[in-house]
């Protein structure tokens, strides 16, 4: 198996965060509602951004 640190976190984090963003991106721009409204991807994709963030720099405090 392999180990769950913050560094793979934040990889998965931000790209999770990337996908729904785009995902609501085009959602919007075609008026369509695939499974849930495009605010909802969008909101998802900030939170996800944030979480990244967030543990990028308690990986850069526990560095130090």
């Amino acid at each position: 198996m392999f180990r769950l640190d913050n560094h793979i976190l934040v990889r998965v984090f931000y790209w999770f965060g990337l996908v729904m963003a785009l995902f609501g991106f085009f959602t919007e721009i075609s008026q369509r509602i695939i499974y849930l409204s495009s605010d909802f991807y969008l909101q998802l994709s900030v939170v996800s951004f944030l979480a990244a963030i967030a543990l990028s720099r308690i990986e850069c405090n526990c560095s130090k």
